[in-house]
């Protein structure tokens, strides 16, 4: 039996919350009480703060709009953040002591190849293109060492399935790919040549490489051609593919010729009705 400090009532002991801070173990108050006084203490706390919010409303946006700016610039901070409170939910190793820890965010995806572009958030977590952080080890912990960055696609592909369903994945989509009928591919003609585009992947591009080469950021190529960003990275992704006018800008912008861009250039095509069938092509 325990006195309430409240209503002065003495009661049993299972009307009363614990409290690890007395020497008792047990609340002052009995619970009817201190439910009463948690809530008119929750109705004066939230006029408090509705009150500072709308006085200091404008230094609330600023501050996430600073908050915001900064993770676009370095998306290592919010990588970090994240990756500690995943290390608590999930009882991981944890280690990092400054955002530096976490290897730079290179250019384009280790794994599929795709230009990395880090945008201000968005729902679901960004889009394919956005970067991830990724354990290198999954039996390890997020510490020094066993992190890199890849496009969040890749992160979903290496995370929902093991070795041997990839593999397996892999082996059937391959399947696929060879039942599938030959499409006519696209054809440019620039300068007397007859680019052939096909949209299965069979002829691949090296726009990749040459951006690497010159050093230019994807930005300020894509303001240069005046496209946008994402029109860049499918074509590079072979999503889609650049129209011819578009083309040229390309290869004046990387100060190189088209047959750089695409090494399967020829001055003649030549279609063969049974190749098409059979998935070939010959030149």
């Amino acid at each position: 039996m325990k006195k309430c400090y409240k209503c002065k009532e003495v009661k049993d002991l299972n009307h009363y919350y614990t409290d690890r801070t007395r020497k008792d173990g047990l609340t002052n108050q009995c619970k009817s009480c201190k439910y009463k006084y948690d809530k008119e203490y929750s109705k004066k706390r939230r006029k408090y703060f509705d009150k500072y919010y709308k006085e200091n409303k404008q230094a609330y946006v600023d501050y996430n709009e600073r908050r915001r700016e900064r993770h676009r610039v370095e998306p290592r901070i919010r990588m970090k953040e994240g990756a500690k409170r995943r290390a608590l939910k999930k009882g991981l190793e944890y280690n990092l002591k400054s955002y530096k820890d976490i290897p730079k965010m290179p250019v384009f995806c280790p794994i599929l190849g795709i230009p990395l572009v880090a945008s201000r958030g968005s729902k679901n977590g960004g889009s394919d293109n956005s970067p991830s952080l990724d354990r290198i080890n999954n039996d390890v912990g997020y510490i020094k060492g066993n992190l890199q960055i890849i496009s969040r696609k890749a992160n979903q592909m290496k995370s929902n399935g093991n070795f041997k369903d990839i593999e397996k994945l892999y082996l059937f989509m391959k399947q696929q790919q060879i039942k599938q009928k030959w499409k006519k591919p696209f054809v440019l003609n620039i300068n007397g040549f007859n680019l052939m585009i096909n949209k299965i992947g069979v002829l691949m591009n090296n726009i990749r490489e040459v951006v690497k080469d010159r050093g230019y950021r994807l930005s300020y190529i894509a303001k240069r051609i005046g496209v946008f960003n994402s029109h860049l990275s499918m074509w590079i992704s072979e999503q889609r593919y650049p129209s011819q006018d578009k083309l040229i800008k390309l290869s004046r912008v990387l100060k190189c010729s088209i047959r750089d861009l695409y090494p399967n250039v020829v001055r003649r095509t030549y279609w063969n009705i049974k190749g098409k069938e059979n998935g070939q092509i010959k030149y």
